[in-house]
């Protein structure tokens, strides 16, 4: 069951977010053109990705732990730098670590070709106007329309920035999201037993693929 959990095995949704949820005056991507190029250097599977003022996603596929934290340490590195240069940042530009949530990798959760992801966005998108359509009959609300929006400042910063628990993991049923958090529970629970034996002085001790054990190197 562990070997569900392989990092190789996954796609996962990559997300860092600037401290204190402080949002920049423009998206964080044209802060660095270069970009693009570093992640073709870094030889990272993107399969999508959203710039916004005050966070970044990244859909993408590591080959293993270690290309993951090689790669966000890069990417973190390379847009702090550039956005402390353009916009004269002093402080702290990440809020914390990086986070990394695993998406099952089943056929309802993935989608290949253009047309396919053309039809499931658009079936998504009439799914949840149907919904919210739904809801605002019941509330007798109604939509602020095309003209309030555009009103607005495209780089206006709201009064205050929504917060959530984030997900441990994206599944498209729920077996599928208890598969994952059983894989996690015995992932960590094969690393805990390999700490408190190398703790008690043990040699030779291994740790499951994909972790970083307590101050030695990566095991791939």
């Amino acid at each position: 069951m562990v070997a569900v959990f392989a990092i190789s095995q996954l796609p996962w949704n990559l997300q860092s977010s600037t401290h204190h949820s402080t949002a920049i005056d423009h998206p964080l991507a044209p802060a660095e053109p270069s970009l693009p190029c570093l992640l073709r250097k870094l030889e990272m599977p993107i399969h999508g990705f959203t710039f916004a003022s005050n966070h970044f996603h990244l859909l993408a596929s590591p080959k293993d732990a270690d290309h993951l934290a090689c790669f966000m340490r890069r990417v973190e590195q390379k847009l702090s730098t550039q956005i402390r240069l353009l916009y004269d940042w002093e402080s702290t530009l990440w809020q914390d670590r990086y986070h990394a949530i695993p998406i099952e990798n089943d056929e309802h959760t993935q989608v290949s070709g253009e047309e396919a992801r053309r039809a499931f966005v658009q079936a998504m998108v009439a799914e949840l106007e149907a919904e919210v359509a739904e809801r605002q009959r019941k509330n007798g609300t109604r939509p602020v329309g095309v003209r309030k929006i555009l009103a607005h400042h495209p780089w206006e910063r709201p009064r205050t920035a929504k917060r959530s628990s984030r997900p441990f993991f994206y599944a498209a049923t729920k077996q599928g999201w208890l598969l994952m958090r059983q894989a996690y529970q015995l992932f960590v629970a094969a690393y805990r037993a390999a700490a408190e034996r190398l703790k008690a002085g043990a040699t030779g001790v291994r740790f499951p693929e994909g972790s970083f054990p307590p101050a030695a190197s990566f095991v791939g």
